[in-house]
């Protein structure tokens, strides 16, 4: 319970609150949601900020931008200057949360809660931004590096003040952009997002800074991606080598749960130990090179679409992964192998899954994991998966639960397995951890993207749909 509350007009009234010990609040939204949700007690003394005019406003400085702390999100992405030279910055800010929360939100108490999934961040980074802390004894300008250093902490001392956030000038010729995988379209945090700045020099890429958000304790950017692309011509190469350092920065982010399974450099030898708390077999991790395999690539389903419909307009490749990432974000495409995971970790033993599957077949509830749009009779990947989890664990409880629930969907007349169901199976019956399918399905179709991108670049197919007006006048 909060038993001080101080709301001063000026910094130095704030900073001399901030020696006994003062929580500062400005727009109070991260705070207000931790305490409903029990992830944090409110502080015993808040000082709150909002009435201190000095942390206000946003200002042009020799081409680049101070936002005062203060400043919201909503103001940051109405900001005619940054939608047209940040736009990475601005594409964030008008995605952070809900209207009411960009309109309360600020960038200081954004970047000082240190989220590693936080919109702004991963822009901020690009950009070269610079925080100002201040405290009695003076102030000290700080690079995000060297302030996050985790998950809600920071190198901030308790008696120093977030003032304000600075970053330069962009260079000529340059561009920036922000996107992020999603499952709703407000209230969201990131499942993963990626930020680029890229600077050209006539036809060459003179310089390029790329970072990755939701896949590591902090913010990070991925140096290989942007070696890959600096002093490259954009082409085909160049961009086949970003996205492959930008694939393995995606898994090489991720927390290590377990000790490298054997020797190899594969992709699925790097992602096992991210995904399962024990080392994996040499078979288990064939099986899950050919899960990515298998799920690179499925024709034109409809985040491939929207990554060619990107790439048929010349759109950065940064831009198509992310159009494929905001389509595979719902619970209908790349979520579904979730759904399937969370009903198979609720069912303890095959007596259990058929009397629960028959329930929800009995009330006309959805199934997880069943039916596909393309397939009449089978979906040959989910077969492929499925024998594989077989071979490796013919008596593993997840198994024989998740074989329990095929059949009685079976013996209902419901319809087949899916990649979906495969994938989740696989999941569970190997001891990976929560969502560790949906991670699978995101990076193996990354691979894909990329893929059909270049296939665009090549041959643009410059999708134009017709519409047919059905209204009455």
């Amino acid at each position: 319970m909060t038993r001080s509350f101080v709301a001063p007009t000026s910094i130095e009234d704030a900073l001399a609150v901030l020696t006994s010990g003062a929580r500062p609040v400005a727009g109070g939204t991260d705070l207000v949601v931790g305490a409903r949700q029990g992830k944090a007690p409110l502080p015993n003394a808040l000082l709150a900020i909002h009435r201190i005019d000095a942390l206000h406003g946003i200002v042009e400085i020799g081409g680049g931008i101070r936002l005062g702390a203060l400043t919201t999100h909503a103001e940051i992405e109405a900001h005619s200057t940054i939608r047209d030279r940040f736009a990475a910055l601005a594409d964030a800010s008008a995605i952070v949360g809900s209207h009411a929360t960009r309109a309360q939100g600020t960038i200081g108490g954004n970047v000082m809660n240190a989220s590693p999934a936080m919109d702004t961040g991963g822009p901020l980074l690009c950009l070269d931004a610079t925080v100002t802390l201040r405290s009695e004894a003076g102030e000290r300008v700080v690079s995000l590096d060297d302030l996050w250093t985790g998950p809600g902490t920071t190198t901030a001392a308790p008696e120093e003040l977030l003032v304000a956030v600075d970053f330069p000038a962009p260079s000529p010729h340059s561009g920036s952009c922000y996107v992020r995988l999603e499952y709703r379209r407000q209230m969201e945090i990131a499942i993963v997002g990626v930020s680029a700045a890229v600077a050209f020099d006539g036809d060459s890429v003179s310089g390029a800074r790329v970072a990755i958000t939701a896949l590591a304790p902090t913010i990070r950017r991925v140096p290989d991606a942007e070696r890959a692309l600096a002093g490259s011509d954009g082409g085909i190469e160049a961009i086949e080598e970003a996205a492959r350092a930008l694939i393995a920065a995606m898994v090489d982010a991720l927390p290590v749960l377990a000790p490298a399974s054997s020797n190899g450099d594969t992709l699925a030898h790097r992602l096992w130990p991210r995904l399962c708390p024990r080392p994996g077999r040499a078979e288990e991790v064939a099986a899950l090179d050919a899960a990515l395999v298998l799920l690179a690539d499925h024709e034109l389903p409809a985040s491939t679409l929207a990554a060619r419909v990107a790439a048929s307009m010349q759109a950065h490749p940064y831009l198509v992964v992310g159009a494929g990432l905001a389509t595979l974000g719902g619970p209908r495409h790349g979520g579904e192998s979730l759904l399937v995971e969370d009903l198979l970790r609720t069912l303890p033993d095959r007596e259990t899954a058929a009397a629960v599957v028959s329930t929800r077949i009995a009330h006309r509830q959805a199934v997880p994991g069943f039916g596909h749009m393309v397939y009449r009779n089978n979906d040959p990947r989910a077969d492929r998966l499925l024998a594989l989890v077989g071979s490796l664990a013919p008596d593993n409880p997840a198994w024989l639960v998740a074989q329990q629930v095929q059949a009685t969907v079976e013996r209902h007349g419901g319809p087949f397995v899916n990649i979906d169901f495969a994938l989740a199976t696989f999941a569970t019956a190997t001891g990976m951890i929560r969502a560790s399918a949906e991670t699978v399905f995101t990076i193996a179709r990354c691979a894909g993207w990329v893929a059909h991108a270049l296939e665009e670049y090549e041959r643009p197919s410059r999708f134009r749909l017709r519409a047919t007006y059905t209204g009455s006048g």
